[in-house]
């Protein structure tokens, strides 16, 4: 049986860095505390950074300050 947890966060860093096909980008994020979604697990446990990088292509899709949900299943 698959579990899912989810998390609203929010991208608190992104720097692009080398060009064409060596461009890559790196993402933080934190806690969306603004988000009721996160009610129940901030309570016990308020901090989340998260920090990953990512191809340059794939980078384009996030915007810092916009919240996004983060998910992690166990399969």
């Amino acid at each position: 049986m698959a579990t899912r947890i989810t998390a609203k966060v929010r991208c608190n860093l992104k720097q692009d860095y080398g060009t064409g096909d060596h461009a890559t980008t790196s993402l933080g994020f934190m806690p969306d505390h603004q988000d009721p979604a996160n009610a129940e697990w901030a309570y016990y446990t308020p901090h989340l950074d998260l920090r990953m990088t990512v191809r340059g292509e794939i980078g384009r899709h996030f915007k810092p300050g916009a919240a996004y949900t983060l998910t992690f299943e166990r399969g």
